[in-house]
């Protein structure tokens, strides 16, 4: 079966931005972020492809129906200082997926989500992993789908699940809309925490919520639903599907790529650029790794 990586781009740049901030240093963005996707592409023993999903919109000046359904200031908790600076090397990033052979995504009126939404639920015949910290991600998980979060070190999968999210696959989003979303500053019903939701979910979501508590459940089902989402706007889903059709059969430019490290300062990798290109041969010219077949083999002393 066919192997995809599926970048949140975004989510991928403001940790480089804010660890590097947080730690005092000034580590180059395009080294990190390189290095980072090369450390998923091994996790996960190869990929035939590579897409990275930005939350730059392509129709500016007219926002998605998040930004103007919800009470609060969708996403107005955010903090924006440093963003411009976090994002002084997307360009040069774009390049340099583009130029190992991936292709670069992005939403028309809605986000990043949004798109990695779709191309979960139209590529049914790969094994995909989605490289995230955002937990929305988690209702796209399959038997073919998981989800690799960067900051716990874990792969959520359809196996382990529950164990890592606290709740079936089936409550997941009712969860979610119980409770809010702090990250997005989407508030939940009024004194529903997880534990709560689970016990109104048991009970029946319509026989235990107030008119005026069912009115902002829905809501919110609507706003974080990531099968709705895409649907919504018109030419999105062909947008999104354009793209896909442009790029997908885009090869790889060692040439190209030492280029943009070199422009860029990313001696690490341009010195020694065989070995890093090696990583991304697609999964049937990949060399095997001993360590990752023993693991798989279960093979111990």
């Amino acid at each position: 079966m066919k192997k995809t990586l599926v970048l949140d781009s975004n989510n991928l740049i403001y940790r480089i931005y804010f660890m590097n901030k947080a730690r005092g240093t000034d580590v180059n963005t395009l080294l990190v972020f390189l290095r980072c996707v090369r450390s998923y592409v091994d996790l996960v023993g190869g990929v035939d492809e590579l897409i990275a999903v930005w939350d730059s919109r392509l129709c500016r000046g007219e926002p998605n129906f998040r930004r103007t359904s919800t009470a609060a200031e969708y996403k107005g908790n955010r903090d924006r200082t440093g963003l411009e600076e976090a994002h002084a090397l997307d360009e040069q990033i774009q390049l340099a997926i583009e130029s190992l052979g991936g292709f670069n995504m992005f939403p028309r009126r809605m986000e990043a989500d949004d798109v990695i939404a779709w191309l979960a639920h139209t590529k049914k015949d790969r094994e995909m992993t989605i490289v995230t910290v955002d937990k929305d991600m988690y209702q796209l998980i399959n038997k073919n789908i998981s989800v690799y979060s960067p900051i716990k070190k874990v792969m959520i999968n359809d196996t382990n699940f529950q164990s890592q999210t606290g709740c079936s696959k089936q409550d997941f989003l009712h969860v979610k809309a119980l409770t809010g979303d702090k990250s997005d500053n989407i508030p939940g019903v009024p004194r529903v925490g997880e534990k709560t939701a689970m016990k109104i979910i048991e009970k029946g979501i319509e026989q235990s919520l107030s008119v005026e508590h069912m009115e902002i459940y829905e809501k919110n089902l609507e706003l974080m639903d990531l099968s709705h989402g895409y649907n919504v706007h018109d030419h999105e889903v062909s947008c999104y599907e354009e793209q896909y059709e442009e790029n997908s059969n885009s090869h790889p430019d060692k040439k190209k790529f030492k280029q943009i490290c070199i422009h860029n300062a990313v001696y690490a990798i341009s010195n020694d650029l065989d070995s890093f290109f090696s990583h991304f041969e697609p999964t049937e010219h990949r060399v095997p790794n001993v360590v990752n077949l023993i693991s798989q083999l279960n093979i111990s002393k």
